[in-house]
Parts: C-alpha cells; sequence; structure tokens
C-alpha cells in the first residue's frame, strides 16, 4: 500500500495465449496515491542487471589506472636513486 513498481528494462507480459504487452521505463501504483506523486518506489530486478555490470566495469577501469600510476610512480622512486656504474 502506498508504494510503486518501476522497471527500466522491457517487459514482457503474457496477457494471454496469443497476446503479449511489452512495456518499457514502466511505473506502476495501484493505491494510495497522493497528489499525484507516486509512492516508495520498489526496483524490479531486470534493472539491477543491467546496472551490475557497467559498476563492475567502472571498478575495473579505475583499479587499472590506479595501478598504472602506482607502477609510475614506483619507477620515478627507483630512476632515482644511486645506480650501479
Amino acid at each position: 500500500m502506498g508504494h510503486s513498481f518501476k522497471c527500466l528494462s522491457q517487459q514482457m507480459v503474457n496477457l494471454a495465449d496469443n497476446f503479449q504487452l511489452l512495456t518499457v521505463n514502466t511505473q506502476l501504483q495501484a493505491f494510495a496515491i497522493d497528489g499525484n506523486q507516486f509512492g516508495k518506489v520498489e526496483e524490479c530486478s531486470a534493472d539491477f542487471n543491467i546496472i551490475f555490470p557497467a559498476v563492475a566495469i567502472f571498478v575495473v577501469v579505475i583499479a587499472g589506472i590506479l595501478a598504472l600510476i602506482l607502477y609510475q610512480v614506483h619507477l620515478k622512486r627507483k630512476s632515482s636513486a644511486y645506480q650501479r656504474i
């Protein structure tokens, strides 16, 4: 009661044997709509499947950039010390 369901992903809803409804970027609420505003949003599980790989790729890229920067700092420190002749 007072909650809405929101799904940004495509959802196929079977209404009959030969009748399907395709929904995209949908927000639904059945009861307790106050002042033309949806209630607390419940996200659909299909949206999390899209977000997780994007976050994982972002973390891997940031970790790679950080590793390259640290490697460059390490090489610079190593070269500033005394060297063998």
